[in-house]
């Protein structure tokens, strides 16, 4: 895990790029807080995410 004990801030995490580096950065084993001003979108995907297993945070 190249990114272990590090933290990203992923803005625009609803969807797009944002989205697949969370996922990325996440499976890399970096603290990840996603961002969007999507609310309902980002909450979503978030919760998908987790349902794979990963950790996460998602703020608006």
């Amino acid at each position: 895990m190249r990114l272990q004990d590090k933290v990203a801030i992923i803005t625009g995490a609803a969807g797009g790029i944002g989205l697949t580096a969370a996922e990325a950065f996440t499976r890399e084993g970096a603290k990840v807080a996603m961002a969007d001003f999507n609310v309902e979108q980002g909450e979503e995907r978030a919760r998908e995410l987790r349902q794979k297993g990963l950790k996460l945070l998602f703020f608006k």
